[in-house]
């Protein structure tokens, strides 16, 4: 699953790691009180000059700077003041929002406000419901206060809180950015030429002068900054050698 690390409250990261675990339906499809998600109010990003942006990745390449695969939208958006809330019964309380990202191949979601209350789940999952991300709880809040998605396949993905209807007031959400996916995460090719994918200061572990390093290289991870790039980053042990963080 997705681990999350923060480094300063401006700069979120996280290891890209097997990301979804579709182990429950999203409430908004299976249960019986919740309207058709055509009914859910819509919020749309900028769509993405592909062009210029293959441009822009060509010289950022060239300047040795990190690998770039979203461009981000900034946005302001609270279950206040955008998005469909339902009372599915007299317990539960529903609030969806589409999310659409034109001619994004994914869609990731950066939060600087993230409680749920206990019992609440957020969920977040491409609007054809291809690809469902395991629900975010209570035992994803951090110190920072923020959550940063996995990226969500489509250009329209549905973010979701399943809150009990007496501690809404106690929901924290504020959705801060939109990530617009052009790349990697099975996106198709870069303009980027081959002899530029690695950054300056890479070395591609596949490359002959990685053969002595076997028993290394599975500990090297990509580390995303911010919802829109890529760095290099590696687990390594503790001093007690116990293999715990």
């Amino acid at each position: 699953m997705l681990r999350t690390t923060h480094a300063a409250a401006a700069a979120p990261l996280f290891f890209v790691t097997t990301l979804f675990a579709q182990t429950i339906d999203p409430v908004g499809r299976v249960h019986p009180a919740a309207q058709p998600l055509d009914n859910v109010a819509i919020v749309a990003v900028p769509a993405l000059d592909r062009a210029a942006i293959d441009l822009e990745d060509v010289q950022r390449a060239m300047n040795g700077q990190p690998a770039r695969y979203a461009m981000p939208f900034p946005v302001a958006i609270d279950p206040a003041t955008h998005g469909t809330w339902e009372q599915l019964d007299a317990a539960w309380s529903l609030w969806r929002l589409r999310i659409q990202a034109p001619d994004a191949s994914h869609v990731n979601l950066g939060f600087d406000q993230f409680f749920m209350p206990a019992g609440a789940r957020m969920m977040v999952y491409s609007s054809d419901y291809e690809v469902v991300v395991r629900p975010f709880d209570a035992a994803d809040h951090s110190a920072a206060g923020q959550l940063w998605t996995p990226v969500v396949a489509g250009e329209e993905i549905v973010t979701e809180v399943y809150v009990p209807s007496a501690s809404r007031p106690q929901l924290q959400l504020h959705l801060v950015q939109v990530g617009s996916g052009y790349r990697f995460f099975g996106a198709g090719q870069r303009a980027v030429p081959i002899s530029l994918i690695s950054g300056a200061c890479n070395v591609d572990v596949t490359c002959a002068q990685g053969a002595a390093w076997s028993s290394e290289i599975p500990a090297i991870a990509a580390l995303s900054s911010a919802g829109s790039i890529f760095c290099t980053g590696c687990m390594i042990n503790n001093a007690q050698n116990d293999f715990r963080n």
